[in-house]
């Protein structure tokens, strides 16, 4: 005997015992197994498929748990009054993680009370063809969670010893900055033990960006333009250790580096500025010098007329930091502290046009994106130039080839007319005038050009600073840092870049429509969507992806997901939000597998196979 249906004996289960004619107005009798029956079969009320449903989110507990349902209820009657009045299975109560949260959104769904809230067969099918069934491992919170996110301002990864002993092995934390008003909280997710370590209130300016640093992790704060360094000491709850002050502008981005015995941190500001903390990692503290005196500080001008610098990345074999500051990528050998080059990405009359997010694979690539842009450029370190262009804005990019040589995606929106032809006239398409600058190999920024810095708040008007200017910086680094919006000028790319990582050979593009394309960089092919239209979470569809996180030596990434209060659409295939969660902005942390391209192509081989697509 054989399970294939190829074969010429093969098994098929099925039990015609409790068979019942069905009519067009469906089904009545009582049969079956009590714990797996619909509410409306106990009610002996007329009912159809969706009963079956509702048995399969029965058995997918069963499945995921190992343990049978209802077993605290000692009769059938029990049973039936817990489901006639919407109780069902809580693994937690039995003390289980479910490891796929994705499933157990379709197992909460299988078994709502109201038959019309189930998902039908399709639908269903629709679920388990989804990459996040198998590579979403986390979801926090989830809506069966009695706290929720909201104004979160930075997301970050803590690896640290805590000074209590805990059942846990150490591993690393999400710590995650909260800032509503004047009210600053932290809230510190142990992943691996699915609990909430600390969430506390800790006033203080707001946080906009982090770096761990040693044990401890650096915080920059805009308002007060300090980094607060926090951490335990002699206490267990973590504090604000020391501070650095005096900065000239807001602080954007702080990266880590160390090598031959010396840890720096750069830091880059609102203002164009960079600035350099350097300290000895094998230098004895004395107890007459404080740990803040043992870091030197240098501030180097970025000399791009104060453009933001919003983002950087180390690259060339840990050699080069390149820094996108405004509109131009400037180039700072680390060892020297002096720059080197200017990269233009577009052409410097674009005014608006900012570098919001880059990465890089630390060697001879990097990638970079233009605020509220649907383009991702990538780079060739070595030579200085740009290579390929990513159109990001697909709807359904799944399997599609996103990768063009630079110069050549324009003209493949727009042919020539007949006029055109006979003229021989070379057409530039007016799909984005940041384009036309992609396909020149001209990318160094003349040291003579002058530009104006936009303001954050407002992209598209020309900023002058005045020193008594009592604009928010709140709302400035909101516009700075959400990407959340596409631009006016830019308008026709619904789908805009938020976050980029570069981990085992893939490119993970966040977008505000809230999913996260995963792009083979060899092939140039799209080989996963995660967080895609089958995953709403919380049943809102209005959502993007504010930043993400790789953790756990690049074995998993963390996405910071950002949900408005207004849904869209149809009804979502997720538990229903609570009346508080609908009435406000909140905010949630997806945990994914770092998959290769080859276990991409895999699950999207399978889902053919078993599919038959």
């Amino acid at each position: 005997m054989s399970l294939d249906p190829q074969q010429t004996i093969n098994v098929k289960l099925s039990d015609y015992g409790i068979a019942a004619f069905a009519t067009p107005q469906g089904v009545t009798g009582v049969a079956g197994t009590p714990a797996f029956q619909a509410p409306e079969i106990q009610k002996d009320y007329t009912y159809d498929e969706k009963v079956d449903i509702f048995s399969y989110g029965i058995w997918m507990y069963e499945l995921l748990t190992g343990c049978l349902p209802y077993l605290e209820d000692r009769s059938s009657s029990e049973i039936k009054k817990a489901i006639q009045t919407g109780v069902r299975p809580d693994f937690r109560k039995e003390g289980y993680r479910l490891s796929y949260p994705y499933a157990e959104l379709l197992m909460n769904e299988c078994w709502q009370q109201s038959p019309p809230s189930r998902p039908s067969s399709y639908e269903m099918s629709a679920f388990f063809k989804s990459t996040d069934m198998m590579a979403l491992r986390a979801l926090y919170p989830s809506n069966q969670d009695s706290i929720y996110l909201e104004h979160v301002t930075c997301h970050t990864i803590w690896h640290t010893n805590f000074p209590d002993t805990m059942q846990c092995d150490p591993s690393d934390k999400i710590l995650l900055w909260n800032n509503k008003k004047e009210n600053r909280t932290f809230v510190l997710f142990d992943l691996k033990c699915h609990t909430i370590r600390y969430n506390d209130s800790l006033p203080g300016p707001r946080v906009s960006c982090a770096c761990q640093v040693e044990e401890n992790v650096w915080l920059g704060c805009e308002t007060n333009r300090v980094i607060e360094i926090f951490g335990f000491v002699n206490s267990e709850v973590p504090k604000v250790l020391w501070t650095f002050s005096d900065f000239e502008d807001d602080i954007l981005m702080m990266q880590k580096h160390e090598s031959e015995g010396i840890l720096t941190v750069f830091t880059t500001l609102a203002n164009g500025t960079l600035v350099i903390f350097t300290k000895m990692v094998h230098h004895r503290k004395s107890e007459l010098i404080e740990e803040e005196d043992l870091w030197s500080r240098q501030v180097i001008n970025l000399q791009t007329r104060g453009r933001p610098a919003k983002c950087m990345i180390i690259t060339n074999n840990q050699t080069e930091l390149w820094v996108g500051s405004g509109n131009c990528i400037v180039v700072l050998n680390i060892q020297t502290r002096e720059i080197v080059d200017r990269l233009a990405v577009t052409k410097m009359s674009d005014q608006n046009a900012l570098i919001s997010v880059m990465c890089g694979d630390g060697e001879d690539t990097v990638w970079t994106s233009l605020w509220k842009s649907g383009f991702v450029t990538q780079w060739n370190v070595k030579e200085r130039t740009k290579t390929f262009e990513y159109y990001c804005s697909e709807d359904k990019p799944l399997h599609k080839g996103v990768r063009y040589e630079c110069g050549t995606f324009n003209n493949l929106f727009r042919q020539p007319t007949i006029e055109e032809r006979d003229l021989k006239v070379k057409v530039q398409s007016p799909i984005c005038e940041e384009m036309k600058t992609f396909g020149s190999n001209n990318n160094r920024l003349a040291e003579d050009t002058l530009y104006k810095r936009p303001s954050l708040r407002f992209p598209t008007r020309t900023y002058v600073r005045h020193k008594s200017s009592t604009a928010s910086t709140s709302s400035t680094l909101d516009e700075l840092t959400s990407n959340s919006t596409a631009n006016k000028r830019n308008n026709m790319f619904n789908k805009t870049v938020t976050s980029l990582r570069f981990v085992k050979g893939m490119l993970w593009i966040g977008r505000t429509n809230g999913d996260v394309i995963v792009i083979d960089h060899v092939t140039g092919h799209v080989t996963g969507v995660l967080a895609d239209d089958h995953l709403k979470l919380l049943g809102n569809d209005n959502r993007y992806i504010q930043s993400m996180v790789p953790m756990e030596k690049d074995s998993k990434m963390t996405a910071c997901v950002r949900i408005r209060n207004e849904a869209r659409g149809r009804r979502s295939l997720v538990p229903n939000l609570s009346l508080e969660r609908k009435q406000k902005e909140c905010y949630q942390i997806l945990v994914y597998d770092i998959w290769s391209s080859g276990q991409f192509n895999h699950f999207n081989d399978k889902v053919q196979e078993i599919f038959n697509e």
